[in-house]
């Protein structure tokens, strides 16, 4: 069998954090010292910066911490340079930056764009490292806005991310539990204890993000590259490189996955593109579980009540969250069919998937 600790590392995943990283990523790199002073005053960003920088060199020797700073770094300042201009997208990336984000992305196993794992799982830092991990103690390092609305939204996710552990960590040993009924019982009361406290994490970012500063400044850094993208020296890039947004974090992609819950959504499949590589393996590997074979076994030592109530809490939550989506979004524009930074309408988005949810009531 092998071992617990190196499957959790295989898989990027901690008992502690779950999906999020227990310590802060890296924020220095000699190479990326000219790269990283133009992120660090974002107010003053002017596009013609971008032609001076050097272009990055020995990617192929960087650490995986070191890879996802140049990530973060690369995709950042290409979507400065990009959205600009909202009006007039600058569409061709320079060679200077393009040729050592298509490394980047090719070792990552990734779309070369900003996504919710460099925004959010490699871009957080204490405020105090002498208190403990919640959003109160955690901000933004490169933040498009400077807000702590801004801090919120992402550190909130990564907060949602480690109260999620407790249920990824049932998940988990149910892979060998599943002919016990009292270990099967207790993961499966832990998975909707988890969910239900996850509650609490939605709640803080609803309380701490103000709607209109979200709508008008925050959201203007999740925009996809929707006017087409040409790196300049590069291959073509053919798939469409949406915006930074929540569905491409795992947390609840690997719950639906337990379940047998197939959402056979488009775009939901398209954002696990832009999840860690890490990531995906771990969801590829719970969704190749024999989740007929568990569900059997849920009836045959009569533990319906207690599967039903995890459907119910991922229900209660995505109900919930669609309230904040709805405060956030749809209400600061004044239009019921807003689309999310993915692309997606919000609100029927999160409709269609409770109710697929739902329908694996038992």
């Amino acid at each position: 069998m092998e071992n617990v600790a190196l499957k959790y590392a295989k898989y990027h995943l901690s008992k502690t954090h779950g999906f999020c990283t227990e310590v802060p990523g890296l924020f220095d790199l000699k190479d990326l010292k000219p790269h990283i002073s133009i992120l660090k005053d974002l107010k003053n960003f002017d596009p013609s910066s971008i032609s001076s920088l050097p272009m990055q060199q020995g990617i192929e020797s960087l650490s995986y911490n070191e890879l996802e700073l140049s990530c973060l770094v690369h995709t950042t300042l290409n979507y400065l340079y990009y959205w600009h201009n909202l009006d007039k997208p600058n569409t061709v990336i320079p060679l200077n930056l393009a040729q050592p984000t298509m490394q980047i992305s090719k070792l990552l196993d990734r779309p070369p764009m900003l996504t919710m794992v460099s925004s959010q799982l490699y871009n957080w830092d204490y405020i105090d490292p002498n208190k403990g991990f919640h959003p109160d103690n955690t901000k933004v390092v490169f933040s498009f806005t400077g807000t702590r609305d801004e801090d919120y939204f992402f550190t909130g996710a990564n907060y949602i991310e480690y109260l999620g552990s407790p249920g990824i960590n049932s998940i988990m040993e149910l892979e060998t539990a599943q002919n016990n009924p009292e270990e099967m019982k207790k993961h499966l009361e832990n998975i909707a204890k988890c969910i239900f406290s996850l509650r609490s994490g939605l709640e803080l970012v609803r309380k701490n993000i103000d709607p209109d500063v979200f709508y008008h400044k925050i959201r203007r850094g999740l925009k996809g590259f929707d006017k087409g993208v040409i790196f300049e020296g590069q291959e073509p890039v053919t798939m469409m490189l949406m915006g930074t947004t929540p569905t491409q974090t795992p947390l609840f992609k690997v719950f639906d996955a337990f379940l047998g819950i197939c959402h056979d959504d488009e775009y939901l499949t398209q954002t696990e593109l832009f999840m860690k590589k890490q990531h995906r393996e771990l969801l590829r590997d719970i969704r190749n579980r024999d989740v007929k074979k568990m569900k059997e076994n849920v009836k045959k030592f009569d533990l319906k009540d207690d599967w039903n109530r995890i459907i119910v809490e991922l229900c209660e939550y995505r109900k919930i969250h669609t309230g904040v989506a709805v405060r956030n979004i749809i209400k600061p524009s004044g239009q019921s069919l807003e689309k999310g930074t993915g692309g997606s309408n919000i609100v029927q988005y999160l409709a269609r998937i409770t109710k697929t949810t739902m329908a694996n009531m038992m």
